[in-house]
C-alpha cells in the first residue's frame, strides 16, 4: 500500500502522473489534475528523473535568504488560495503554510515549487 502524493488517501495501485513537470503517485480521483504517464512511457521518464536528480545533487547551491516571501508572491501573483497551490504542486496545504512562514523544506519540495511558479529560490 503506498499513499496518494496530493491527497494523502491510501491506494493499492497508485498511478503515475505529469502534474506541470513533476511526476507524483496518485490515486485514481488525482488523476484528473495531470496527465497520465503511460506504463510503456514511464521507465524513459523516470531514467531521464533520475538524471536530473543526479545533476541536481552535484551542484552546490544556497538557497536565497527570502526563499519564504518570494514563495508568497509567486503565489499572490497568481491569485490562487494556498489549498489550490498546494494541491495543484503535490504538496500538503499545511506544508506549504509551513514553507511561507519560514520553514525549509527538502530539495525535492523545493524544486516542486520552483518549477511550479517558474521562480529561482537559489543564490
Amino acid at each position: 500500500m503506498s499513499e496518494c502524493e496530493v491527497c494523502g488517501k491510501t491506494v493499492s495501485n497508485p498511478r503515475r502522473i505529469d502534474l506541470d513537470g513533476v511526476i507524483l503517485d496518485v490515486c485514481e480521483e488525482c488523476m484528473k489534475l495531470g496527465k497520465e504517464i503511460p506504463r510503456e512511457k514511464l521507465r524513459a521518464v523516470m531514467s531521464r528523473r533520475i538524471v536530473k536528480e543526479e545533476e541536481f545533487e552535484q551542484e552546490p547551491r544556497e538557497l536565497i535568504p527570502d526563499f519564504s516571501k518570494r514563495i508568497r508572491d509567486a503565489r499572490d501573483k497568481r491569485k490562487l488560495k494556498q489549498e489550490e497551490a498546494a494541491q495543484k504542486m503535490g504538496i500538503s496545504p499545511s506544508l506549504l503554510r509551513r514553507i511561507e512562514g519560514g520553514f525549509k523544506p527538502d530539495e525535492k519540495t523545493l524544486s516542486k515549487i520552483s518549477r511550479f511558479y517558474g521562480i529561482s529560490l537559489y543564490k
